[in-house]
Protein backbone atom coordinates (compact mmCIF):
# COMPACT_ATOMS: atom_id res chain seq x y z
CA UNK A 1 0.00 0.00 0.00
CA UNK A 2 2.64 2.46 1.09
CA UNK A 3 4.59 1.77 -2.26
CA UNK A 4 1.38 2.07 -4.20
CA UNK A 5 1.15 5.50 -2.40
CA UNK A 6 4.90 6.40 -3.12
CA UNK A 7 4.06 5.40 -6.86
CA UNK A 8 0.91 7.75 -6.86
CA UNK A 9 2.90 10.67 -5.32
CA UNK A 10 6.03 10.22 -8.00
CA UNK A 11 3.32 10.62 -10.95
CA UNK A 12 1.26 13.87 -9.38
CA UNK A 13 5.06 15.65 -9.22
CA UNK A 14 6.65 14.31 -12.68
CA UNK A 15 2.98 15.36 -14.09
CA UNK A 16 2.87 18.72 -12.54
CA UNK A 17 6.76 19.80 -14.42
CA UNK A 18 5.84 21.55 -17.10
CA UNK A 19 7.10 19.58 -20.37
CA UNK A 20 9.40 21.63 -22.32
CA UNK A 21 8.02 22.28 -25.84
CA UNK A 22 10.51 21.53 -28.66
CA UNK A 23 12.30 24.96 -30.51
CA UNK A 24 10.12 26.25 -33.51
CA UNK A 25 11.94 25.02 -36.56
CA UNK A 26 12.82 27.26 -39.45
CA UNK A 27 13.69 25.82 -42.84
CA UNK A 28 15.53 27.79 -45.33
CA UNK A 29 18.11 27.38 -48.45
CA UNK A 30 21.30 28.05 -49.89
CA UNK A 31 20.35 30.98 -51.16
CA UNK A 32 23.04 33.45 -51.31
CA UNK A 33 22.59 36.81 -50.66
CA UNK A 34 19.77 36.14 -48.68
CA UNK A 35 21.07 32.56 -46.83
CA UNK A 36 23.89 30.58 -46.63
CA UNK A 37 26.28 28.45 -44.92
CA UNK A 38 29.55 30.04 -42.99
CA UNK A 39 31.34 27.62 -41.46
CA UNK A 40 28.55 24.98 -41.57
CA UNK A 41 26.17 27.36 -39.48
CA UNK A 42 23.24 29.39 -41.37
CA UNK A 43 23.55 32.79 -41.84
CA UNK A 44 22.72 35.63 -43.69
CA UNK A 45 20.09 38.59 -43.63
CA UNK A 46 17.05 36.07 -43.74
CA UNK A 47 18.58 33.68 -40.99
CA UNK A 48 19.56 37.37 -38.94
CA UNK A 49 15.62 38.74 -39.08
CA UNK A 50 14.39 34.98 -37.84
CA UNK A 51 16.49 34.63 -34.94
CA UNK A 52 16.54 38.55 -33.99
CA UNK A 53 12.28 38.33 -33.85
CA UNK A 54 12.41 35.06 -31.86
CA UNK A 55 14.72 36.48 -29.59
CA UNK A 56 13.26 39.86 -28.94
CA UNK A 57 9.80 37.52 -28.09
CA UNK A 58 11.64 35.29 -26.08
CA UNK A 59 10.97 32.56 -28.12
CA UNK A 60 13.19 29.46 -28.86
CA UNK A 61 13.82 28.81 -32.33
CA UNK A 62 16.55 26.81 -34.68
CA UNK A 63 17.02 27.42 -37.97
CA UNK A 64 18.34 25.02 -40.61
CA UNK A 65 19.48 25.26 -44.56
CA UNK A 66 18.18 22.38 -46.52
CA UNK A 67 17.38 21.44 -50.41
CA UNK A 68 14.46 23.50 -51.01
CA UNK A 69 12.17 20.50 -52.48
CA UNK A 70 12.70 19.18 -48.92
CA UNK A 71 12.54 21.89 -46.74
CA UNK A 72 8.65 22.52 -48.22
CA UNK A 73 8.13 19.05 -47.57
CA UNK A 74 9.22 18.81 -43.89
CA UNK A 75 6.67 22.45 -43.49
CA UNK A 76 3.85 20.58 -45.00
CA UNK A 77 4.43 16.97 -42.67
CA UNK A 78 4.37 19.32 -39.87
CA UNK A 79 8.12 17.94 -38.76
CA UNK A 80 9.11 22.27 -39.31
CA UNK A 81 7.04 25.07 -38.54
CA UNK A 82 8.00 27.89 -40.73
CA UNK A 83 10.30 29.01 -44.26
CA UNK A 84 12.37 31.67 -45.49
CA UNK A 85 12.61 33.71 -47.65
CA UNK A 86 10.15 33.18 -50.36
CA UNK A 87 7.83 34.46 -52.80
CA UNK A 88 4.42 34.39 -52.15
CA UNK A 89 1.77 32.59 -54.66
CA UNK A 90 -1.88 31.37 -53.84
CA UNK A 91 -1.17 28.09 -53.69
CA UNK A 92 1.61 28.62 -51.21
CA UNK A 93 -1.25 30.64 -49.38
CA UNK A 94 -2.98 27.42 -49.10
CA UNK A 95 -0.55 25.64 -46.57
CA UNK A 96 1.27 28.91 -45.33
CA UNK A 97 0.41 32.06 -43.34
CA UNK A 98 2.83 34.73 -44.83
CA UNK A 99 4.89 37.63 -43.05
CA UNK A 100 4.79 41.33 -43.47
CA UNK A 101 7.02 41.43 -46.93
CA UNK A 102 10.64 41.67 -45.99
CA UNK A 103 13.03 42.27 -48.73
CA UNK A 104 12.14 44.12 -51.78
CA UNK A 105 13.79 42.47 -55.00
CA UNK A 106 13.44 42.06 -58.82
CA UNK A 107 13.75 39.57 -61.61
CA UNK A 108 16.66 40.24 -64.40
CA UNK A 109 17.78 38.51 -67.66
CA UNK A 110 21.46 37.45 -67.70
CA UNK A 111 23.63 37.08 -70.87
CA UNK A 112 26.61 36.35 -72.21
CA UNK A 113 28.75 40.05 -71.76
CA UNK A 114 29.55 41.58 -75.27
CA UNK A 115 26.20 39.99 -76.92
CA UNK A 116 23.77 42.26 -75.74
CA UNK A 117 20.89 40.58 -77.64
CA UNK A 118 18.50 41.57 -74.91
CA UNK A 119 19.28 45.70 -73.92
CA UNK A 120 18.81 45.36 -78.01
CA UNK A 121 15.91 44.04 -78.87
CA UNK A 122 13.84 42.17 -76.22
CA UNK A 123 13.08 38.91 -75.07
CA UNK A 124 11.54 39.08 -78.64
CA UNK A 125 15.27 39.04 -79.93
CA UNK A 126 15.96 35.56 -78.30
CA UNK A 127 13.86 34.32 -80.98
CA UNK A 128 13.55 30.39 -80.45
CA UNK A 129 16.29 30.37 -78.44
CA UNK A 130 16.69 28.87 -75.07
CA UNK A 131 16.27 30.82 -71.03
CA UNK A 132 17.58 28.73 -68.31
CA UNK A 133 16.10 29.34 -65.03
CA UNK A 134 15.42 27.20 -61.47
CA UNK A 135 12.64 25.35 -61.30
CA UNK A 136 9.46 24.21 -60.53
CA UNK A 137 9.56 27.71 -58.50
CA UNK A 138 7.66 30.83 -58.66
CA UNK A 139 10.66 32.02 -60.78
CA UNK A 140 9.85 29.60 -63.51
CA UNK A 141 6.47 30.61 -63.05
CA UNK A 142 7.21 33.84 -63.52
CA UNK A 143 9.33 33.45 -67.00
CA UNK A 144 6.10 31.68 -68.04
CA UNK A 145 4.23 34.65 -67.94
CA UNK A 146 6.24 37.16 -69.22
CA UNK A 147 6.60 35.03 -72.26
CA UNK A 148 2.78 34.62 -72.78
CA UNK A 149 2.54 38.64 -71.72
CA UNK A 150 5.34 39.58 -74.54
CA UNK A 151 3.99 36.82 -77.32
CA UNK A 152 8.10 35.56 -77.10
CA UNK A 153 9.39 32.31 -78.82
CA UNK A 154 11.93 31.55 -76.54
CA UNK A 155 12.34 27.74 -74.88
CA UNK A 156 12.36 27.84 -71.13
CA UNK A 157 15.17 25.31 -69.59
CA UNK A 158 14.22 24.70 -66.28
CA UNK A 159 17.50 23.21 -63.93
CA UNK A 160 17.68 21.79 -60.58
CA UNK A 161 19.14 24.63 -59.01
CA UNK A 162 20.51 28.18 -60.23
CA UNK A 163 24.12 27.43 -59.96
CA UNK A 164 23.42 24.69 -63.05
CA UNK A 165 21.38 27.89 -65.60
CA UNK A 166 24.32 30.15 -64.70
CA UNK A 167 26.92 27.43 -65.54
CA UNK A 168 24.56 26.55 -68.53
CA UNK A 169 24.78 30.38 -69.90
CA UNK A 170 28.85 31.01 -69.42
CA UNK A 171 29.06 27.49 -71.10
CA UNK A 172 27.23 28.71 -74.54
CA UNK A 173 24.38 26.36 -73.75
CA UNK A 174 21.36 28.82 -73.41
CA UNK A 175 20.97 31.83 -74.50
CA UNK A 176 20.05 33.72 -71.44
CA UNK A 177 18.77 33.28 -67.74
CA UNK A 178 15.82 34.42 -66.05
CA UNK A 179 16.72 34.97 -62.20
CA UNK A 180 15.98 37.05 -59.47
CA UNK A 181 18.86 39.51 -59.35
CA UNK A 182 20.34 39.62 -56.03
CA UNK A 183 20.55 36.22 -56.72
CA UNK A 184 22.09 36.10 -60.05
CA UNK A 185 24.34 38.86 -59.07
CA UNK A 186 25.94 36.67 -56.06
CA UNK A 187 26.17 33.56 -58.31
CA UNK A 188 28.18 35.26 -60.46
CA UNK A 189 30.51 36.72 -58.21
CA UNK A 190 30.75 33.27 -56.27
CA UNK A 191 31.02 30.99 -59.53
CA UNK A 192 33.75 33.43 -61.16
CA UNK A 193 31.65 33.29 -64.34
CA UNK A 194 33.49 36.93 -66.16
CA UNK A 195 31.77 36.32 -68.73
CA UNK A 196 27.89 36.40 -67.31
CA UNK A 197 26.36 39.87 -66.48
CA UNK A 198 22.96 41.01 -65.97
CA UNK A 199 21.22 42.34 -68.95
CA UNK A 200 17.18 43.38 -68.35
CA UNK A 201 15.91 44.02 -65.55
CA UNK A 202 11.94 42.33 -65.63
CA UNK A 203 9.75 43.75 -62.75
CA UNK A 204 9.93 43.60 -58.50
CA UNK A 205 8.95 40.87 -56.55
CA UNK A 206 8.66 40.94 -52.57
CA UNK A 207 10.47 37.98 -50.56
CA UNK A 208 8.24 36.73 -47.20
CA UNK A 209 9.05 34.41 -44.09
CA UNK A 210 5.96 32.17 -43.67
CA UNK A 211 4.41 29.35 -41.44
CA UNK A 212 2.40 26.76 -41.40
CA UNK A 213 -1.57 26.98 -41.26
CA UNK A 214 -1.57 22.99 -40.02
CA UNK A 215 0.91 23.59 -37.41
CA UNK A 216 -0.04 22.66 -33.40
CA UNK A 217 1.99 26.06 -32.21
CA UNK A 218 -0.24 28.90 -33.77
CA UNK A 219 0.17 30.61 -31.00
CA UNK A 220 3.81 31.16 -30.88
CA UNK A 221 3.68 31.26 -34.74
CA UNK A 222 1.20 33.95 -34.38
CA UNK A 223 3.29 35.93 -31.84
CA UNK A 224 6.38 35.54 -34.20
CA UNK A 225 4.77 37.02 -36.91
CA UNK A 226 3.78 39.88 -34.96
CA UNK A 227 7.10 40.64 -33.87
CA UNK A 228 8.28 40.49 -37.64
CA UNK A 229 5.76 43.20 -38.83
CA UNK A 230 6.94 45.52 -35.89
CA UNK A 231 10.19 44.92 -37.05
CA UNK A 232 9.34 45.73 -40.52
CA UNK A 233 7.14 48.63 -39.07
CA UNK A 234 9.92 50.20 -37.12
CA UNK A 235 12.89 49.99 -39.47
CA UNK A 236 14.39 47.28 -37.70
CA UNK A 237 14.14 44.65 -40.69
CA UNK A 238 15.50 47.57 -42.81
CA UNK A 239 18.90 48.21 -40.30
CA UNK A 240 19.40 44.81 -40.90
CA UNK A 241 19.41 44.45 -44.51
CA UNK A 242 20.97 47.56 -45.05
CA UNK A 243 24.46 46.06 -43.47
CA UNK A 244 24.29 43.39 -46.49
CA UNK A 245 23.44 46.02 -48.91
CA UNK A 246 19.44 44.68 -50.01
CA UNK A 247 16.56 46.91 -49.98
CA UNK A 248 13.64 46.61 -47.80
CA UNK A 249 10.22 47.76 -47.94
CA UNK A 250 10.85 50.21 -46.02
CA UNK A 251 7.98 50.02 -43.33
CA UNK A 252 5.81 47.62 -45.79
CA UNK A 253 4.08 50.24 -47.55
Amino acid sequence: MRALLCLSLLWLVVSAVPVQAEPLLFLTQDFPPFTYLIDDRPSGPGVEVVTSACRMEGLECEVELLPWPRAQMLVREGEAHGLFLLGMNAEREKWLVFSKPIVRTGYAFFERAGEGVLDSKGVVGLGQGSVGVYGPSNTSRSLAAFREEKGAKFRIDMTPDDEEAFKKLSWGRVDAVFSNSAVGKALVAKLHLTNVVPSMACGHLNYYIACSRDSDRQEEQRRFLDRVADMVTNGTVDLILARYYLEGEGGGE
